[in-house]
């Protein structure tokens, strides 16, 4: 009768422990659909029938209502409409199952992703497309693209370097050194940042390196900087005719190519991605 007891104790508490985190949860939830409704203006009925489509899109995902909810906040802060925060959340949700990152974490990066390329809302299913099918071909995470496409999307998009084609270089980097996300991505920005100094004409404090020089580097190889005399070429465009002749190049002249289009601090990481060019054009 004791163990009976001690049986029926264990089910009330039990029971009434799930109860406890059954209100506890609809608090929450109650408190993130109000900063939905703080956020957007909209009226109380709005809001919860934006709280049932969360809640389908949450079955959908395989996610909690409440961890949709409160991803939706940072995508309707940055002013994105009803439908643009729904196709969004849906890309950043899968982003942050399949990456196993915190649905906060996920927003960020493919907000920095997104506007860096400047994309619309409904290219965001294509960038969870493309970090999806490089992380199943290549022995290189989701996250760790997405990380250091967090650093080097704004500087690749106006070095003219599109979307696929940076997520490639950072995963054939990514895979052949296993750096750090952060220090990939940074070199790369730093990498497309000095073509738009090159473009500029302006020079390094460390390095006395002008675009004249650039040009004569890559002129040597047949390689034009330039479509014309005032407009330039794309970096991709450019990196694809320097891979084109890498092969063929000795030590000397691939060192000073790497010095030329990288500078001497990145190097490494260009010579990396010069070397594995035909993955990238597979990836």
């Amino acid at each position: 009768r004791t163990l009976e007891s001690a049986a029926t104790l264990g089910l009330m508490y039990g029971t009434l422990n799930q109860l406890r985190q059954g209100v506890h949860y609809i608090k929450d939830l109650d408190k993130e659909l109000t900063n939905v409704q703080v956020v957007t203006g909209m009226s109380q009925e709005s809001v919860e029938k934006l709280g049932m489509e969360y809640n389908g899109l949450a079955k959908t995902l395989g996610a909690t209502t409440l961890e949709v909810t409160r991803g939706s906040i940072e995508w309707l802060r940055q002013g994105k409409s009803a439908e643009e925060t729904q196709e969004l959340l849906r890309s950043s949700m899968m982003l942050s199952k399949l990456a196993a990152m915190d649905s906060a974490d996920a927003t960020e990066k493919l907000t920095a992703i997104m506007n860096g390329f400047k994309m619309e809302a409904s290219e965001s299913g294509t960038v969870i497309s493309k970090l999806i099918s490089l992380d199943n071909a290549y022995a290189t995470s989701s996250k760790e693209i997405a990380t250091a496409m967090q650093y080097s999307a704004n500087s690749a998009q106006q070095a003219g370097v599109e979307y696929d084609r940076l997520a490639s270089y950072i995963t054939v980097i990514s895979r052949t050194t296993r750096k750090s996300s952060e220090s990939i991505g940074q070199s790369l920005k730093t990498i497309f940042s000095r073509m738009q100094n090159i473009k500029l004409g302006k020079m390094w404090e460390d390095e006395a390196t002008t675009i004249n020089d650039v040009e004569k580097v890559l002129s040597r190889h047949n390689i034009a900087l330039r479509e014309s005399e005032t407009e330039f070429r794309d970096m991709d465009k450019v990196l694809d005719d320097v891979a084109a002749k890498w092969s063929g190049l000795g030590e000397t002249e691939q060192q000073a190519l790497a010095g030329a289009l990288s500078g001497l601090h990145q190097r490494e990481n260009f010579l990396v991605l010069m070397e594995n060019y035909g993955e990238v054009i597979k990836a």
